[in-house]
């Protein structure tokens, strides 16, 4: 796939996230590149990353595929439009309780999916919860 870079989306201690955009489809990913010093780490999240994304579940971010580019690495995902932290700060409105019943059982169904396949989520925090542009489907990314 023939990409290019949109903006930051944010950034990391070991990664810097941007919004890019597919040439020929034009479909939005979402770019994590690692920090050059942080290279060693990509391993871990790359096994658990391709485990995964054989085995597809609608509440997990889905791996679309790594890029190597001279000293840096590169791991494609899906675009999610917000994370649950700044979906708090910026839509409460849209926090009734029905959604955060439904938010409570898709993440709760992420994580006994991965629990199955015996991958614990070591930094599961709001920040690392992604939500869809119409605040219907949650997604669990960052599995470093």
């Amino acid at each position: 796939m023939d990409f290019y870079r949109i903006r930051k989306l944010g950034k990391g201690a070991f990664s810097d996230v941007f919004l890019i955009k597919n040439r020929q489809d034009d479909t939005f990913y979402c770019q994590k590149v690692m920090k050059p010093r942080y290279l060693k780490h990509v391993g871990n999240e790359k096994k658990i990353l391709n485990i995964l994304s054989k085995i597809k579940h609608p509440n997990i971010i889905n791996f679309i595929q790594e890029e190597k580019m001279y000293n840096s690495t590169s791991l494609i995902f899906e675009y999610m439009f917000i994370n649950l932290l700044n979906f708090y700060k910026q839509y409460e409105e849209h926090l009734k309780f029905y959604r955060i019943c439904d938010y409570a059982w898709q993440l709760t169904n992420a994580l006994q999916f991965i629990h199955r396949l015996f991958i614990i989520h070591c930094d599961l925090k709001p920040e690392n919860i992604m939500i869809n542009k119409q605040f219907t489907q949650l997604k669990i990314i960052d599995f470093g």
